[in-house]
């Protein structure tokens, strides 16, 4: 993690240094600083230009207070050993994660509330919103249907890489209801299809496959549940209505010879970690809570799999044309009332990725 006070350090003498900064950089040592800037100086000049732009951010957007509270984590963090700065990392990543597939009026009140009282809002949230499990997914998850499928977040990311920068913030200022509906009509202007597909992709023998699965599923059962049985006669229902001459594929068996492939797709081009997190950055927060549900591993398969589909190797994503519009500076809040949300950003290049 480059401390903020390796960020300001660096050669970067177009910025007034605050007394506070230089305190923290002289209590950090030389050696330290030394460390930050070549590690800064190693970066690629879009990376290290989204550094200063995250900079500016830091002291445009945060109050004084916010700022000092970032900077006593930053300290407190690059003071522990490697090993107990990566739990509490981990942990900060999966409270970010977890905030972040929070309905947006769950959210905005959560961090509206005075930090007395955000706990207790937390503990009521966490059961109605359980953060997601570090553990493996089952491999029955596949029979799961419900939300937006894979191939269509690739499309849906696809479309939003395409798009203006006046169109994103519009889509953004959506009532929440609204925003999927008007990216897809985007799309379809754009001629990019409702799925992107792979091209090792055949939907007829996935289905084929998927079937299967569910027949080994009952047969290895003690007690096959219910759903099994529903599930199978589901199944059963479609090949009657195909042997009658209607041969369109049920959403429910498409979705899952799509889950199916992505349990069992291992993907032939990987992406760099830094720019998978920058590609996931790029897009808006709630095509980005399609992956929060997921533990890490998971997470960033699916992640990869919806890149390769935008960017087939080998291209790779860049930037979005235009950038994102900046929200404006947070106004000043009245003594003893808590001042605006700041929702937290995603991992900036140069920080440990989500992954």
């Amino acid at each position: 993690m480059i401390g903020l006070a390796g960020i300001r350090r660096s050669s970067l003498g177009r910025f007034a240094v605050p007394a506070a900064v230089v305190a923290l950089a002289i209590l950090a040592g030389a050696a330290m600083l030394d460390e930050n800037r070549a590690r800064y100086l190693r970066l690629p000049p879009a990376v290290r230009g989204e550094l200063l732009e995250a900079l500016r951010r830091f002291d445009r957007e945060l109050r004084p207070e916010q700022q000092r509270a970032a900077r006593a984590i930053d300290e407190r963090l690059n003071s522990m050993a490697p090993e107990e700065r990566d739990a509490h990392l981990a942990v900060l990543r999966r409270y970010h994660n977890w905030l972040a597939s929070l309905p947006e009026k769950a959210r905005d009140d959560l961090l509206s509330r005075p930090t007395t009282e955000r706990l207790d809002r937390m503990r009521s949230l966490f059961a109605k919103y359980p953060p997601p499990s570090a553990a493996a997914r089952s491999p029955l998850d596949f029979i799961q249907t419900g939300g937006t499928g894979i191939f269509e977040v690739a499309s849906l990311c696809k479309t939003w890489v395409a798009i203006s920068p006046r169109d994103r913030a519009r889509i953004d200022g959506l009532p929440v209801g609204d925003r999927l509906e008007e990216l897809r009509r985007l799309g379809r202007e754009r001629e990019i299809p409702r799925e992107l597909v792979p091209d090792d992709f055949s939907l007829e023998s996935w289905i084929d496959r998927a079937e299967a699965r569910v027949k080994e599923l009952r047969d290895g059962a003690t007690n096959p549940s219910d759903w099994i049985g529903k599930l199978e006669g589901r199944i059963n229902a479609a090949a009657e209505r195909q042997a009658e001459g209607r041969p369109r594929v049920p959403p429910f068996l498409h979705r899952l010879a799509v889950n199916l492939y992505l349990q069992e797709h291992k993907p032939a081009h990987p992406v760099d970690p830094i720019r998978l997190s920058r590609f996931l950055e790029a897009m808006p927060a709630w095509i980005q809570s399609t992956f929060h549900p997921f533990p890490s591993d998971e997470a960033k398969k699916r992640l990869t799999l919806v890149y390769r589909l935008v960017f087939p190797h080998p291209e790779e994503f860049q930037s979005l044309a235009g950038g994102r519009p900046s929200p404006a500076p947070a106004p000043p809040a009245a003594p003893g009332q808590p001042g605006p949300p700041v929702a937290p950003a995603p991992p900036k290049p140069g920080q440990p990725t989500p992954f």
